[in-house]
């Protein structure tokens, strides 16, 4: 990786831009490069302790206003803020709790994506029943090539052919991961979980909790690992530690 293209994607990655697609990417390099690697570990603390001190500024600011607003004279001024009214310290307050509730949130869906990016995996399928149509290769091989737009409208042509072609609409919920379309792949992977298909089922199962893990809906997230880990499903052990993570 050049040292410019490097530097851009760690800004991107400080200010919590980076894509899944370019994470997982980053990700996967810094594998097989140890300076990249230092350099992601580096980078990651350095997130992590930002984050701490902001925290504790706003708390700090935060303390200081109440501060203030209970400790401002009869006459309706605060002593720190003199020119402040009780009800503008007011606005002030819900303000600021506004910002560390919306903080926090960001914090915890940056943490989501991030574990998203390290756990997902695209699911291979080499080949599937002939009853899926005629379009299938097309469509295997946009997916291959990781052209995802193409290969959704593929499989979406597939489907609307057959309905019951389970294993195009199992690649098109990752199409829909990748593309950013999470609730659509929540939809298709709920249903697909219910298969009779062994394959189909196990893997529609564990592709739900990462869908879920990306669109921050950790209650449900759990919910799906948990019933994965203590099953012999394919992605028993990646559940359990996910779970873990999420602690």
């Amino acid at each position: 990786m050049e040292a410019d293209n490097r530097q851009l994607l760690f800004e991107k990655y400080l200010d919590g831009k980076l894509s899944p697609e370019n994470l997982a990417a980053l990700q996967k390099e810094a594998e097989n490069d140890p300076e990249l690697l230092e350099e992601l570990k580096l980078t990651r603390g350095l997130i992590a302790g930002l984050r701490v001190q902001e925290k504790r500024k706003v708390r700090a600011e935060l303390t200081e206003l109440y501060n203030a607003s209970k400790d401002a004279p009869a006459a309706g001024k605060s002593k720190t803020f003199p020119y402040i009214s009780y009800g503008i310290a007011a606005s002030v307050l819900v303000i600021v709790v506004a910002v560390v509730l919306l903080y926090s949130r960001n914090s915890a869906l940056d943490k989501s994506q991030e574990l998203f990016a390290s756990y997902y995996k695209p699911m291979i399928v080499q080949s599937a029943d002939r009853g899926d149509g005629d379009g299938l290769p097309q469509a295997l091989a946009y997916y291959s090539n990781e052209d995802y737009q193409r290969a959704a409208k593929s499989f979406e042509a597939i489907i609307a052919q057959n309905p019951t072609a389970i294993k195009s609409k199992a690649l098109l919920g990752n199409c829909y991961l990748l593309l950013g379309r999470t609730e659509e792949a929540i939809s298709l992977f709920e249903v697909l979980k219910n298969e009779k298909d062994p394959f189909i089922a196990q893997y529609s199962h564990w592709y739900l909790s990462l869908a879920y893990l990306k669109a921050g809906r950790l209650a449900h997230c759990r919910e799906n690992l948990l019933q994965i880990s203590k099953s012999d499903m394919v992605h028993s052990d990646d559940a359990s530690e996910l779970l873990t993570e999420l602690q």
